[in-house]
């Protein structure tokens, strides 16, 4: 379980860009391209809402383990 949430926390960090501790709409669609999975606006903003339980539109590291 250590191991699981160690890798977890690095994928964070990897998107994560500017290392404040939330991943922001723009960081999320920045690292999706880049692994080659693009997706539209209104589909990332709905995702961003599903998992937003702060509602403070970015994403933070006990948001992204429920992923």
């Amino acid at each position: 379980m250590a191991g699981d949430q160690a890798e977890l926390r690095r994928v964070f960090e990897l998107f994560d860009r500017d290392g404040d501790g939330r991943i922001t709409r723009e960081e999320l669609t920045e690292s999706l391209e880049r692994l080659g999975m693009p997706v539209q606006g209104e589909e990332l903003a709905a995702t961003i809402a599903r998992i937003d339980a702060n509602g403070d539109g970015c994403v933070d590291m006990d948001e992204f383990a429920e992923l």
